[in-house]
């Protein structure tokens, strides 16, 4: 029984050093799940091949978040020595932004953001918000109606989301189209979208002041 047990430990210590999980590869992204159970089952805390840490399994994942001695006040230092590492590519302004992004900052001012922004997703508020929220999904249904088919990932289950925040936000009807533009380019960090993005909310901030002043 013990021979069998260090066997099976070994198979599994093999395969976790042979797993690679690349988020950026295709076949990854058309089906993640078999990937999703092999770290589960064989390497549920998995470091990848940038040097981040994946925890995969809910219970490990709550530990993770629930101790102060994890952090991720080092993602801005880690995007800026990225900047100096490779040429024709300046990651000052992606540093800049993620030193203001909620998911990059550790309490306490992640503490003080989460209230604020909590705010607007309470249940009331999106109780509130459900007929314009009914709206949005039933335009999104209509644009594909006549096709008889639709791609439920880009023709709903993307732009809903980003559409909600966006009138959440308060950016005018005409601009949501640029906005989702923007935030689909911005999966892959290009630097133009994330200085439109930047600039037109500070826009949008600067107008709404200017409208809470007078």
């Amino acid at each position: 029984m013990e021979q069998i047990a260090n066997t099976n430990k070994a198979q599994k210590l093999g395969i976790a050093k042979a797993l690679k999980f690349n988020p950026y590869d295709p076949k990854f992204q058309a089906n993640p799940y078999p990937v999703y159970h092999q770290l589960r089952s064989v390497e549920p805390i998995h470091q990848s091949f940038t040097g981040m840490w994946v925890v995969t399994r809910y219970a490990d994942a709550k530990a993770v978040l629930r101790d102060s001695r994890f952090c991720v006040n080092k993602m801005q230092k880690n995007v800026k020595h990225k900047s100096h590492s490779l040429e024709q590519r300046d990651f000052n302004t992606l540093a800049q932004a993620i030193d203001k992004w909620l998911i990059y900052l550790d309490p306490p001012e992640h503490t003080r953001l989460r209230g604020l922004i909590s705010k607007a997703f309470s249940s009331t508020s999106i109780k509130f918000l459900r007929p314009q929220i009914q709206q949005i999904t039933d335009e999104l249904i209509s644009k594909v109606r006549h096709k008889g088919f639709m791609d439920v990932i880009s023709d709903f289950a993307c732009p809903l989301p980003c559409n909600v925040i966006a009138a959440i936000l308060g950016v005018p009807l005409e601009d949501w189209f640029k906005l989702y533009h923007w935030s689909d380019e911005l999966s892959n960090i290009p630097y133009s979208a994330l200085q439109n993005v930047l600039s037109y909310f500070s826009r949008i901030i600067s107008n709404n002041a200017q409208i809470i002043k007078y």
